[in-house]
C-alpha cells in the first residue's frame, strides 16, 4: 500500500519545496523591476512544473517501457533540481528559525524588537536567500557537470618504486579503473574509446 502512495507523497513534498523556495526567491526579487521579477518567476514555475510533469510521466510508465535514455536524463534532471532546492531550503529554514527566535524573544522581552537589517547592507533574509540559491546552484552545476563528464576518460600513468620488489616484476603494469557508472552508459562508441584507452 505504501508503495502505491510513495510516489505521490514525493510529488507533494516536491511541490511544497518548490513553493517554499519560491518564497525565498520573492525576497531576493523585492528590489528588482516588476518586469524582471515576473520573467524570473514565470521561468521558475515553468521549470518546476516541467520537472514534476516529467516525474509523473516517469512514475506512470511501466518498468518495461522506461528506456535507458529516459531513466538517465529525465530522472537525473529532476534529481539534480530536487537536490539543489533541498540544499537551498536548508538556508531558508535557518533564516525562518532566526526570525521565529527573534519574534519569541521580543514577546518575552518587549524592549527587544525583531530586526531584519544588517546596518546599511542587505537584510539578513536576503543574505540567507542568496546563500541558499548560490549553494544550491553550485551543487546542481557540479552534478550536471559530473553527469556530462562520464565519457571524458583520462589516463594517468603513475610509476611506483619499491626497494624490495622482486626483479620479475620490473616493468609490470597494473591497470586500475574507477568510477564506472555502467548503468548510465548510452553511447556505445564512447565506451569503446574508453576500453581502447584501458587496453
Amino acid at each position: 500500500m505504501l508503495r502505491l502512495f510513495a510516489p505521490w507523497l514525493l510529488l507533494i513534498f516536491i511541490f511544497l519545496l518548490d513553493f517554499y523556495v519560491f518564497q525565498a526567491l520573492k525576497i531576493i526579487a523585492a528590489s528588482w523591476t516588476t518586469d524582471t521579477s515576473r520573467k524570473v518567476f514565470i521561468t521558475y514555475w515553468i521549470i518546476s512544473f516541467l520537472s514534476v510533469g516529467l516525474l509523473i510521466g516517469f512514475f506512470l510508465f511501466g518498468t518495461e517501457t522506461r528506456t535507458h535514455l529516459m531513466r538517465n536524463y529525465i530522472f537525473s534532471f529532476v534529481a539534480c533540481l530536487f537536490i539543489a532546492k533541498f540544499i537551498s531550503g536548508m538556508f531558508f529554514v535557518l533564516d525562518d528559525a532566526r526570525r521565529i527566535l527573534q519574534y519569541l524573544a521580543s514577546l518575552a522581552v518587549p524592549t527587544l524588537k525583531p530586526t531584519n537589517s544588517s546596518d546599511g547592507g542587505i537584510s539578513r533574509s536576503v543574505f540567507f536567500s542568496w546563500m541558499g540559491f548560490v549553494t544550491g546552484g553550485g551543487i546542481m552545476g557540479s552534478l550536471i557537470y559530473g553527469f556530462g563528464n562520464k565519457y571524458r576518460y583520462t589516463v594517468r600513468n603513475i610509476q611506483l618504486k619499491f626497494h624490495d620488489l622482486p626483479s620479475a616484476f620490473k616493468g609490470y603494469k597494473i591497470v586500475h579503473i574507477s568510477d564506472i557508472h555502467s548503468g548510465s552508459f548510452t553511447d556505445a562508441l564512447a565506451v569503446e574509446r574508453g576500453i581502447e584507452l584501458i587496453n
